[in-house]
Protein backbone atom coordinates (compact mmCIF):
# COMPACT_ATOMS: atom_id res chain seq x y z
CA UNK A 1 0.00 0.00 0.00
CA UNK A 2 1.59 3.31 -1.06
CA UNK A 3 1.32 6.64 0.73
CA UNK A 4 -1.35 8.12 -1.54
CA UNK A 5 -3.67 5.12 -1.14
CA UNK A 6 -3.12 5.19 2.63
CA UNK A 7 -3.88 8.91 2.75
CA UNK A 8 -7.03 8.42 0.66
CA UNK A 9 -8.29 5.58 2.86
CA UNK A 10 -7.66 7.51 6.08
CA UNK A 11 -9.37 10.59 4.64
CA UNK A 12 -12.49 8.59 3.73
CA UNK A 13 -12.84 7.64 7.40
CA UNK A 14 -14.00 11.21 8.03
CA UNK A 15 -16.90 10.93 5.56
CA UNK A 16 -20.36 11.68 7.00
CA UNK A 17 -22.18 8.29 7.10
CA UNK A 18 -25.75 9.58 6.58
CA UNK A 19 -27.50 10.96 3.48
CA UNK A 20 -29.74 14.07 3.37
CA UNK A 21 -33.46 13.29 3.86
CA UNK A 22 -34.78 16.39 2.16
CA UNK A 23 -33.74 18.35 -0.91
CA UNK A 24 -33.20 21.50 1.09
CA UNK A 25 -30.65 19.64 3.25
CA UNK A 26 -28.44 18.69 0.27
CA UNK A 27 -26.52 21.96 0.21
CA UNK A 28 -25.70 21.89 3.91
CA UNK A 29 -24.91 18.15 3.67
CA UNK A 30 -22.43 18.76 0.85
CA UNK A 31 -20.85 21.64 2.76
CA UNK A 32 -20.44 19.55 5.90
CA UNK A 33 -18.98 16.67 3.85
CA UNK A 34 -16.43 18.98 2.25
CA UNK A 35 -15.44 20.39 5.63
CA UNK A 36 -15.20 16.89 7.14
CA UNK A 37 -13.07 15.59 4.29
CA UNK A 38 -10.77 18.61 4.40
CA UNK A 39 -10.28 18.10 8.13
CA UNK A 40 -9.75 14.36 7.59
CA UNK A 41 -7.30 14.99 4.75
CA UNK A 42 -5.25 17.36 6.90
CA UNK A 43 -5.22 15.01 9.90
CA UNK A 44 -4.24 12.06 7.68
CA UNK A 45 -1.54 14.12 6.01
CA UNK A 46 -0.17 15.14 9.42
CA UNK A 47 -0.11 11.51 10.56
CA UNK A 48 1.70 10.25 7.47
CA UNK A 49 4.16 13.14 7.32
CA UNK A 50 5.16 13.39 10.98
CA UNK A 51 4.37 9.99 12.54
CA UNK A 52 5.36 8.00 9.43
CA UNK A 53 3.53 4.70 10.15
CA UNK A 54 4.45 1.81 7.83
CA UNK A 55 1.78 1.63 5.12
CA UNK A 56 0.97 -2.01 5.78
CA UNK A 57 -2.66 -3.11 5.94
CA UNK A 58 -2.45 -4.21 9.58
CA UNK A 59 -1.19 -0.73 10.50
CA UNK A 60 -3.34 1.47 8.25
CA UNK A 61 -6.63 -0.44 8.71
CA UNK A 62 -6.66 -0.12 12.54
CA UNK A 63 -5.81 3.58 12.15
CA UNK A 64 -8.72 3.85 9.69
CA UNK A 65 -11.08 2.42 12.31
CA UNK A 66 -9.63 4.76 14.95
CA UNK A 67 -10.41 7.72 12.71
CA UNK A 68 -13.85 6.27 11.97
CA UNK A 69 -14.48 5.88 15.70
CA UNK A 70 -13.36 9.45 16.40
CA UNK A 71 -15.39 10.89 13.53
CA UNK A 72 -18.61 9.08 14.39
CA UNK A 73 -18.13 9.46 18.11
CA UNK A 74 -18.16 13.24 17.74
CA UNK A 75 -21.14 13.10 15.38
CA UNK A 76 -22.98 10.79 17.80
CA UNK A 77 -22.49 13.28 20.62
CA UNK A 78 -23.95 15.94 18.33
CA UNK A 79 -27.02 13.79 17.70
CA UNK A 80 -26.25 12.47 14.22
CA UNK A 81 -28.19 9.32 13.23
CA UNK A 82 -26.32 6.01 13.35
CA UNK A 83 -23.03 7.72 14.17
CA UNK A 84 -22.98 6.41 17.72
CA UNK A 85 -23.53 2.85 16.48
CA UNK A 86 -20.72 3.20 13.94
CA UNK A 87 -18.43 4.62 16.63
CA UNK A 88 -19.07 1.61 18.88
CA UNK A 89 -18.51 -0.86 16.03
CA UNK A 90 -15.29 0.93 15.05
CA UNK A 91 -14.06 0.85 18.65
CA UNK A 92 -14.82 -2.87 18.80
CA UNK A 93 -12.86 -3.45 15.59
CA UNK A 94 -9.88 -1.53 17.00
CA UNK A 95 -9.94 -3.50 20.26
CA UNK A 96 -10.12 -6.84 18.42
CA UNK A 97 -7.24 -5.83 16.14
CA UNK A 98 -5.09 -4.68 19.06
CA UNK A 99 -5.75 -7.89 21.01
CA UNK A 100 -4.99 -10.05 17.98
CA UNK A 101 -1.72 -8.28 17.24
CA UNK A 102 -0.71 -8.11 20.90
CA UNK A 103 -1.13 -11.84 21.42
CA UNK A 104 0.32 -12.84 18.04
CA UNK A 105 3.76 -13.02 19.64
CA UNK A 106 2.40 -15.16 22.48
CA UNK A 107 0.68 -17.64 20.17
CA UNK A 108 3.67 -17.82 17.82
CA UNK A 109 6.57 -17.58 20.27
CA UNK A 110 8.22 -20.78 19.01
CA UNK A 111 8.05 -19.39 15.47
CA UNK A 112 9.92 -16.33 16.73
CA UNK A 113 12.52 -18.69 18.23
CA UNK A 114 13.06 -20.27 14.81
CA UNK A 115 13.47 -17.04 12.81
CA UNK A 116 17.16 -16.50 13.72
CA UNK A 117 19.52 -18.86 11.91
CA UNK A 118 21.59 -20.08 14.87
CA UNK A 119 23.94 -23.05 14.71
CA UNK A 120 25.91 -24.44 17.63
CA UNK A 121 29.66 -24.86 17.17
CA UNK A 122 31.22 -28.23 18.08
CA UNK A 123 32.01 -28.58 21.78
CA UNK A 124 35.31 -27.02 22.75
CA UNK A 125 35.76 -25.15 19.48
CA UNK A 126 37.06 -21.59 19.42
CA UNK A 127 36.25 -19.12 16.61
CA UNK A 128 39.16 -18.48 14.28
CA UNK A 129 37.70 -15.36 12.69
CA UNK A 130 38.21 -12.91 15.59
CA UNK A 131 41.15 -10.72 14.62
CA UNK A 132 43.82 -9.79 17.17
CA UNK A 133 45.64 -7.77 14.50
CA UNK A 134 43.11 -4.99 14.95
CA UNK A 135 42.23 -4.62 18.64
CA UNK A 136 39.75 -1.87 19.42
CA UNK A 137 41.48 0.14 22.13
CA UNK A 138 39.45 3.33 21.73
CA UNK A 139 35.87 2.92 23.00
CA UNK A 140 32.91 4.75 21.53
CA UNK A 141 32.67 7.39 24.26
CA UNK A 142 36.34 8.29 23.82
CA UNK A 143 35.87 8.64 20.06
CA UNK A 144 32.92 10.97 20.60
CA UNK A 145 34.92 12.98 23.15
CA UNK A 146 37.79 13.39 20.70
CA UNK A 147 35.44 14.25 17.85
CA UNK A 148 33.66 16.87 19.95
CA UNK A 149 36.92 18.78 20.31
CA UNK A 150 37.13 19.00 16.51
CA UNK A 151 33.81 20.75 16.00
CA UNK A 152 35.69 24.03 16.40
CA UNK A 153 34.25 27.03 14.60
CA UNK A 154 31.17 25.02 13.59
CA UNK A 155 30.05 24.64 17.20
CA UNK A 156 27.31 27.25 16.86
CA UNK A 157 25.68 25.13 14.13
CA UNK A 158 26.59 21.51 14.70
CA UNK A 159 27.33 18.97 17.41
CA UNK A 160 28.61 15.44 17.80
CA UNK A 161 26.06 12.71 18.49
CA UNK A 162 26.99 9.10 17.63
CA UNK A 163 30.15 7.40 16.39
CA UNK A 164 30.05 4.50 13.91
CA UNK A 165 32.82 1.88 13.58
CA UNK A 166 34.27 1.07 10.15
CA UNK A 167 37.44 -0.48 8.72
CA UNK A 168 39.18 2.16 6.57
CA UNK A 169 42.72 2.57 5.24
CA UNK A 170 44.08 -0.52 6.94
CA UNK A 171 42.68 -0.15 10.46
CA UNK A 172 39.54 0.31 12.50
CA UNK A 173 38.21 3.84 12.67
CA UNK A 174 35.33 5.63 14.29
CA UNK A 175 33.40 7.88 11.90
CA UNK A 176 31.54 10.63 13.75
CA UNK A 177 29.25 12.76 11.54
CA UNK A 178 28.31 16.32 12.38
CA UNK A 179 24.64 16.72 13.34
CA UNK A 180 22.48 19.76 13.92
CA UNK A 181 22.30 21.09 17.47
CA UNK A 182 18.49 21.16 17.63
CA UNK A 183 15.48 21.54 15.34
CA UNK A 184 15.83 25.31 14.97
CA UNK A 185 19.40 25.01 13.70
CA UNK A 186 18.35 22.13 11.46
CA UNK A 187 15.68 24.37 9.92
CA UNK A 188 17.92 27.44 9.66
CA UNK A 189 20.92 25.67 8.10
CA UNK A 190 19.08 22.86 6.33
CA UNK A 191 19.86 24.11 2.82
CA UNK A 192 23.56 24.37 3.67
CA UNK A 193 23.91 20.97 5.32
CA UNK A 194 26.54 20.01 7.85
CA UNK A 195 30.20 20.28 6.93
CA UNK A 196 31.41 16.68 7.13
CA UNK A 197 32.54 14.30 9.83
CA UNK A 198 35.40 13.42 12.18
CA UNK A 199 37.61 10.37 11.76
CA UNK A 200 39.05 8.83 14.95
CA UNK A 201 41.41 5.86 15.14
CA UNK A 202 39.84 2.98 17.04
CA UNK A 203 43.23 1.28 17.51
CA UNK A 204 45.51 4.13 18.63
CA UNK A 205 44.41 5.93 21.81
CA UNK A 206 47.00 8.69 21.40
CA UNK A 207 46.26 9.44 17.73
CA UNK A 208 44.77 12.82 16.86
CA UNK A 209 41.23 12.94 15.53
CA UNK A 210 40.91 14.22 11.96
CA UNK A 211 38.14 16.50 10.77
CA UNK A 212 37.05 15.77 7.20
CA UNK A 213 35.34 18.79 5.63
CA UNK A 214 34.05 19.73 2.21
CA UNK A 215 30.80 17.75 2.27
CA UNK A 216 27.42 19.48 2.37
CA UNK A 217 25.58 16.73 4.23
CA UNK A 218 21.87 17.62 4.11
CA UNK A 219 20.07 14.28 4.38
CA UNK A 220 20.93 13.25 7.92
CA UNK A 221 19.05 11.97 11.01
CA UNK A 222 19.00 15.33 12.82
CA UNK A 223 17.59 17.27 9.83
CA UNK A 224 13.95 18.36 9.67
CA UNK A 225 11.16 18.30 7.11
CA UNK A 226 12.24 17.05 3.67
CA UNK A 227 15.88 16.68 4.68
CA UNK A 228 15.05 14.40 7.62
CA UNK A 229 16.73 11.13 6.64
CA UNK A 230 14.00 8.92 8.10
CA UNK A 231 11.26 10.87 6.31
CA UNK A 232 13.27 10.97 3.07
CA UNK A 233 13.57 7.16 3.06
CA UNK A 234 9.97 6.69 4.24
CA UNK A 235 8.40 8.54 1.32
CA UNK A 236 10.15 6.24 -1.15
CA UNK A 237 9.85 3.01 0.85
CA UNK A 238 6.79 3.40 3.12
CA UNK A 239 5.71 -0.24 3.21
CA UNK A 240 8.65 -1.38 5.35
CA UNK A 241 9.85 -1.12 8.92
CA UNK A 242 12.78 1.26 8.90
CA UNK A 243 15.68 0.36 11.17
CA UNK A 244 18.70 2.36 12.35
CA UNK A 245 20.55 4.43 9.74
CA UNK A 246 24.32 3.86 9.96
CA UNK A 247 26.89 6.40 8.76
CA UNK A 248 29.47 4.90 6.40
CA UNK A 249 31.67 5.86 3.45
CA UNK A 250 31.21 4.47 -0.04
CA UNK A 251 33.97 3.13 -2.30
CA UNK A 252 34.86 6.69 -3.34
CA UNK A 253 34.99 8.05 0.20
CA UNK A 254 31.67 9.90 -0.03
CA UNK A 255 29.54 9.99 3.15
CA UNK A 256 26.41 7.87 2.98
CA UNK A 257 23.79 6.45 5.30
CA UNK A 258 22.82 2.78 5.17
CA UNK A 259 19.30 1.96 6.35
CA UNK A 260 18.00 -1.59 6.74
CA UNK A 261 14.37 -2.21 5.77
CA UNK A 262 12.43 -5.14 7.23
CA UNK A 263 9.02 -6.79 6.95
CA UNK A 264 7.10 -8.54 9.74
CA UNK A 265 6.22 -12.21 9.35
CA UNK A 266 4.04 -12.72 12.44
CA UNK A 267 1.42 -9.94 12.65
CA UNK A 268 3.44 -6.84 13.48
CA UNK A 269 6.49 -8.74 14.78
CA UNK A 270 8.88 -11.43 13.58
CA UNK A 271 10.78 -9.03 11.35
CA UNK A 272 13.05 -10.32 8.60
CA UNK A 273 15.44 -8.20 6.52
CA UNK A 274 14.17 -7.17 3.08
CA UNK A 275 17.11 -5.07 1.95
CA UNK A 276 19.04 -1.87 2.52
CA UNK A 277 18.74 1.67 1.23
CA UNK A 278 21.91 3.65 0.60
CA UNK A 279 21.36 7.42 0.77
CA UNK A 280 23.81 10.02 -0.51
CA UNK A 281 23.98 12.57 2.31
CA UNK A 282 24.61 15.45 -0.11
CA UNK A 283 22.14 14.85 -2.95
CA UNK A 284 19.58 12.59 -1.28
CA UNK A 285 19.90 10.03 -4.08
CA UNK A 286 18.81 6.59 -2.87
CA UNK A 287 19.53 3.07 -4.08
CA UNK A 288 17.79 -0.07 -2.81
CA UNK A 289 19.60 -3.43 -2.65
CA UNK A 290 18.27 -6.85 -1.71
CA UNK A 291 20.18 -8.58 1.07
CA UNK A 292 21.95 -10.83 -1.44
CA UNK A 293 23.05 -7.91 -3.62
CA UNK A 294 24.71 -5.55 -1.14
CA UNK A 295 27.75 -3.68 -2.58
CA UNK A 296 31.16 -4.88 -1.42
CA UNK A 297 32.12 -1.53 0.12
CA UNK A 298 29.29 -1.69 2.68
CA UNK A 299 30.75 -2.68 6.05
CA UNK A 300 27.54 -3.43 7.90
CA UNK A 301 23.94 -4.18 6.96
CA UNK A 302 22.34 -6.21 9.78
CA UNK A 303 20.69 -3.87 12.26
CA UNK A 304 21.84 -3.81 15.89
CA UNK A 305 18.39 -3.80 17.50
CA UNK A 306 17.13 -6.52 15.14
CA UNK A 307 20.13 -8.70 16.04
CA UNK A 308 19.38 -8.16 19.74
CA UNK A 309 15.73 -9.13 19.14
CA UNK A 310 16.78 -12.24 17.23
CA UNK A 311 19.06 -13.45 20.01
CA UNK A 312 16.40 -12.66 22.62
CA UNK A 313 13.76 -14.68 20.70
CA UNK A 314 16.17 -17.55 20.15
CA UNK A 315 17.13 -17.72 23.82
CA UNK A 316 13.77 -17.03 25.45
CA UNK A 317 11.24 -18.97 23.37
CA UNK A 318 13.00 -22.31 23.01
CA UNK A 319 9.95 -23.96 24.64
CA UNK A 320 7.38 -21.27 23.93
CA UNK A 321 6.12 -18.10 25.57
CA UNK A 322 4.81 -19.47 28.87
CA UNK A 323 7.99 -21.40 29.60
CA UNK A 324 9.93 -18.17 29.14
CA UNK A 325 7.74 -16.47 31.75
CA UNK A 326 7.56 -19.19 34.41
CA UNK A 327 9.63 -22.39 34.55
CA UNK A 328 12.31 -20.95 32.20
CA UNK A 329 13.65 -24.38 31.25
CA UNK A 330 16.64 -24.04 28.87
CA UNK A 331 16.06 -20.28 28.64
CA UNK A 332 19.06 -18.18 27.68
CA UNK A 333 19.46 -14.47 27.05
CA UNK A 334 21.98 -12.00 25.63
CA UNK A 335 23.92 -10.19 28.33
CA UNK A 336 22.61 -6.71 29.08
CA UNK A 337 24.53 -3.54 28.37
CA UNK A 338 27.30 -2.32 30.66
CA UNK A 339 25.97 0.06 33.31
CA UNK A 340 28.26 2.25 35.43
CA UNK A 341 26.96 4.17 38.43
CA UNK A 342 28.56 6.01 41.34
CA UNK A 343 28.04 4.71 44.85
CA UNK A 344 26.01 7.16 46.91
CA UNK A 345 28.19 9.23 49.21
CA UNK A 346 31.42 7.98 47.64
CA UNK A 347 33.39 8.07 44.41
CA UNK A 348 33.31 4.29 44.03
CA UNK A 349 32.07 3.10 40.63
CA UNK A 350 29.50 0.30 40.58
CA UNK A 351 29.44 -2.02 37.56
CA UNK A 352 26.12 -3.63 36.76
CA UNK A 353 24.18 -5.17 33.90
CA UNK A 354 21.57 -3.09 32.08
CA UNK A 355 18.07 -4.38 31.47
CA UNK A 356 18.28 -4.30 27.67
CA UNK A 357 20.29 -6.85 25.62
CA UNK A 358 23.45 -5.57 24.00
CA UNK A 359 25.54 -6.61 21.01
CA UNK A 360 28.67 -4.93 19.71
CA UNK A 361 30.83 -5.15 16.61
CA UNK A 362 34.14 -6.97 16.36
CA UNK A 363 36.45 -7.21 13.36
CA UNK A 364 37.16 -10.57 11.73
CA UNK A 365 40.26 -11.97 10.02
CA UNK A 366 38.25 -12.14 6.79
CA UNK A 367 37.74 -8.37 6.71
CA UNK A 368 34.12 -8.57 7.89
CA UNK A 369 32.43 -7.25 10.99
CA UNK A 370 30.44 -9.49 13.34
CA UNK A 371 27.91 -8.78 16.04
CA UNK A 372 29.14 -10.30 19.31
CA UNK A 373 27.39 -10.90 22.61
CA UNK A 374 27.81 -13.20 25.57
CA UNK A 375 24.88 -15.45 26.48
CA UNK A 376 23.76 -16.01 30.06
CA UNK A 377 20.97 -17.87 31.81
CA UNK A 378 17.79 -16.22 33.05
CA UNK A 379 19.40 -15.67 36.46
CA UNK A 380 21.43 -12.51 37.00
CA UNK A 381 25.00 -13.68 37.58
CA UNK A 382 28.37 -12.81 36.11
CA UNK A 383 28.99 -16.04 34.20
CA UNK A 384 28.01 -17.01 30.69
CA UNK A 385 26.95 -20.22 29.02
CA UNK A 386 28.47 -19.16 25.73
CA UNK A 387 28.73 -16.39 23.19
CA UNK A 388 27.51 -15.72 19.67
CA UNK A 389 28.94 -14.25 16.48
CA UNK A 390 26.43 -12.92 13.94
CA UNK A 391 27.30 -12.17 10.31
CA UNK A 392 26.40 -8.51 9.64
CA UNK A 393 25.19 -9.35 6.11
CA UNK A 394 23.39 -12.67 6.34
CA UNK A 395 22.31 -12.57 10.00
CA UNK A 396 23.56 -16.15 10.42
CA UNK A 397 24.73 -16.79 13.97
CA UNK A 398 27.12 -19.30 15.51
CA UNK A 399 26.80 -20.14 19.22
CA UNK A 400 29.96 -21.19 21.09
CA UNK A 401 29.38 -22.93 24.43
CA UNK A 402 31.60 -21.84 27.34
CA UNK A 403 29.88 -22.99 30.51
CA UNK A 404 30.92 -21.01 33.59
CA UNK A 405 33.14 -18.46 31.87
CA UNK A 406 33.09 -14.83 32.97
CA UNK A 407 30.78 -12.74 30.83
CA UNK A 408 31.60 -9.15 29.88
CA UNK A 409 29.89 -7.73 32.97
CA UNK A 410 31.82 -10.08 35.27
CA UNK A 411 35.08 -9.21 33.52
CA UNK A 412 34.31 -5.49 33.79
CA UNK A 413 33.66 -5.89 37.53
CA UNK A 414 37.02 -7.59 37.98
CA UNK A 415 38.84 -4.71 36.29
CA UNK A 416 36.83 -2.04 38.11
CA UNK A 417 37.65 -3.67 41.47
CA UNK A 418 41.35 -4.01 40.62
CA UNK A 419 43.56 -1.81 42.81
CA UNK A 420 45.00 -0.01 39.76
CA UNK A 421 41.49 1.17 38.91
CA UNK A 422 39.40 1.31 42.10
CA UNK A 423 41.89 3.51 43.96
CA UNK A 424 42.03 6.22 41.28
CA UNK A 425 39.23 8.76 41.50
CA UNK A 426 37.11 8.91 38.36
CA UNK A 427 38.52 5.80 36.69
CA UNK A 428 35.88 3.54 35.17
CA UNK A 429 35.73 0.64 32.76
CA UNK A 430 34.23 0.81 29.28
CA UNK A 431 32.86 -1.81 26.86
CA UNK A 432 34.68 -5.16 27.24
CA UNK A 433 35.52 -6.87 23.95
CA UNK A 434 36.46 -10.52 23.57
CA UNK A 435 39.54 -11.66 21.66
CA UNK A 436 41.27 -15.02 21.33
CA UNK A 437 44.81 -14.84 22.76
CA UNK A 438 46.98 -17.96 22.78
CA UNK A 439 43.85 -20.04 22.24
CA UNK A 440 42.04 -18.53 25.23
CA UNK A 441 38.90 -16.42 25.30
CA UNK A 442 40.14 -13.10 26.68
CA UNK A 443 38.39 -9.86 27.59
CA UNK A 444 40.17 -6.58 26.80
CA UNK A 445 38.73 -3.59 28.63
CA UNK A 446 39.84 0.05 28.27
CA UNK A 447 39.82 2.07 31.49
CA UNK A 448 38.71 5.70 31.16
CA UNK A 449 39.26 8.84 33.18
CA UNK A 450 36.34 11.12 33.98
CA UNK A 451 37.11 13.03 30.76
CA UNK A 452 36.60 9.83 28.69
CA UNK A 453 40.33 9.67 27.93
CA UNK A 454 41.82 6.14 27.85
CA UNK A 455 44.19 5.76 30.82
CA UNK A 456 44.75 2.01 31.22
CA UNK A 457 43.73 -1.43 29.99
CA UNK A 458 42.41 -4.51 31.70
CA UNK A 459 42.97 -8.02 30.36
CA UNK A 460 40.78 -10.75 31.86
CA UNK A 461 41.07 -14.50 31.31
CA UNK A 462 37.59 -15.61 30.33
CA UNK A 463 37.66 -18.98 32.09
CA UNK A 464 39.18 -18.08 35.46
CA UNK A 465 38.67 -14.33 35.67
CA UNK A 466 42.38 -13.73 36.35
CA UNK A 467 42.89 -10.02 35.74
CA UNK A 468 45.82 -7.85 34.68
CA UNK A 469 45.75 -4.04 34.51
CA UNK A 470 48.48 -1.89 33.00
CA UNK A 471 48.79 1.60 31.59
CA UNK A 472 49.71 0.20 28.18
CA UNK A 473 47.81 -2.62 26.51
CA UNK A 474 50.96 -4.33 25.25
CA UNK A 475 52.27 -4.54 28.83
CA UNK A 476 49.02 -6.05 30.10
CA UNK A 477 48.97 -8.60 27.27
CA UNK A 478 52.63 -9.48 27.83
CA UNK A 479 52.01 -10.15 31.53
CA UNK A 480 48.90 -12.12 30.63
CA UNK A 481 50.80 -14.29 28.15
CA UNK A 482 53.52 -14.89 30.73
CA UNK A 483 50.87 -16.08 33.15
CA UNK A 484 49.36 -18.35 30.49
CA UNK A 485 52.58 -19.98 29.32
CA UNK A 486 54.93 -19.53 32.29
CA UNK A 487 55.37 -21.42 35.49
CA UNK A 488 52.06 -20.24 36.90
CA UNK A 489 49.69 -22.22 34.66
CA UNK A 490 49.70 -23.40 31.08
CA UNK A 491 46.49 -23.06 29.06
CA UNK A 492 45.94 -26.81 29.40
CA UNK A 493 46.47 -26.66 33.17
CA UNK A 494 44.12 -23.71 33.41
CA UNK A 495 41.44 -25.71 31.62
CA UNK A 496 42.02 -28.77 33.81
CA UNK A 497 42.08 -26.78 37.03
CA UNK A 498 39.16 -24.51 36.45
CA UNK A 499 36.48 -26.79 35.14
CA UNK A 500 33.04 -25.23 35.59
CA UNK A 501 31.96 -22.68 38.16
CA UNK A 502 30.12 -24.71 40.80
CA UNK A 503 29.31 -21.96 43.30
CA UNK A 504 29.76 -18.28 44.07
CA UNK A 505 31.02 -16.90 47.39
CA UNK A 506 29.54 -13.53 48.28
CA UNK A 507 31.53 -11.40 50.74
CA UNK A 508 29.60 -8.49 52.25
CA UNK A 509 31.47 -5.65 53.99
CA UNK A 510 28.89 -3.01 54.88
CA UNK A 511 27.50 -1.81 51.56
CA UNK A 512 30.37 -3.37 49.60
CA UNK A 513 29.69 -6.76 48.02
CA UNK A 514 32.23 -8.96 46.26
CA UNK A 515 31.40 -12.09 44.25
CA UNK A 516 34.08 -14.79 44.00
CA UNK A 517 33.49 -17.74 41.63
CA UNK A 518 34.38 -21.22 42.93
CA UNK A 519 35.68 -23.69 40.36
CA UNK A 520 35.59 -27.46 40.35
CA UNK A 521 38.75 -29.12 41.77
CA UNK A 522 39.90 -26.00 43.64
CA UNK A 523 40.83 -25.66 47.32
CA UNK A 524 39.44 -22.74 49.29
CA UNK A 525 41.24 -21.40 52.36
CA UNK A 526 39.50 -18.68 54.39
CA UNK A 527 41.41 -16.74 57.05
CA UNK A 528 39.83 -14.08 59.24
Amino acid sequence: MDIFVSWLLLTIAWFKPTLPRKKKEIKSWVSSQVISLIIGALISMFLLYFIMPPTMWFVIVPVFFCFLMLNNGVRGLLGSDYSGVLAVLSALAVVIALLAFTFAGVWNAEDLHRIPEVTEAPAGSIPDMISTEHIRTVPKETAEWKADKKVGEYGYKFEIQEAHIQFRDGDLKWLVPFEYGGDYKAWKYGDEGTNGYVKVSAEKPNAEAERVSGFSMKYIPSAVFGYDLQRHVYFSYPAFYQKESVFQLDDKGKPIYVTMLTRPTIAYTGEVPAGIVITDTQTGDMNYYDMNGIPAYIMRAMDESLTENYLSWWGAYVHGFWNAQFSQKDVKKPTGSLSISTKEGAEEKIVDEGSEPDVYLIYGNNGKLYWFTSITTSGKDMSMVGYTLTDVFTGQTVFYKTEGYFNDIGAAKNVQQHAEVSKVMGFRVSQPIMYIIEGNETWIIPVLASTNEVRAFGVVHGKTGTTFVKEKLEDAIAEYKTWLTGSALSPQEVSKLAGDIIATIIIQRGQEKQEIPVYRNTTIVIRS
